[in-house]
């Protein structure tokens, strides 16, 4: 991450976010950080034109060619699907969404939404501690 640092500071904000309890901008943010160290990923690996591409672009792509064990996306997945009612709009029956999963969960959306954001952190830390390197 050094010499970039814009990742820096997004993974301290997501730190900052989760413990003040902002836990909207924690699902938020970890998706921004994550796929901004795939683009580097993937112009790294010389697939420039797939490094361009959105988050779910190159989780087919990682999935299709197993550039990126089928774990971390997965998990990267899983934020995917947590962040996309917050930001973009979703139909009522969006399964992902925060209400059809607490129910499904049989929980409070406040408490899912936490246990959400500290799945996005988790992840988020997974990778900014070991990197793309070490993990796939």
């Amino acid at each position: 991450m050094a010499g970039q640092i814009e990742l820096v500071l997004t993974y301290r904000e997501v730190q900052f976010c989760f413990i003040d309890g902002h836990f909207l901008a924690t699902i938020v943010l970890p998706h921004a950080f994550v796929e901004k160290l795939l683009h580097g990923h993937y112009n790294k690996l010389g697939f420039d034109k797939i490094a361009t591409k959105g988050l779910n672009a190159i989780l087919q792509h990682a999935t299709k060619n197993k550039t990126i064990t089928k774990f971390l996306i997965d998990r990267i997945n899983a934020i995917r699907l947590m962040r996309n009612p917050i930001t973009h709009s979703k139909d009522f029956n969006y399964e992902h969404g925060l209400d059809k999963r607490s129910y499904k969960n049989k929980t409070s959306p406040f408490i899912q939404l936490e246990k959400d954001a500290q799945e996005a952190l988790e992840i988020a830390t997974f990778i900014a501690l070991k990197g793309f390197d070490e993990i796939i």
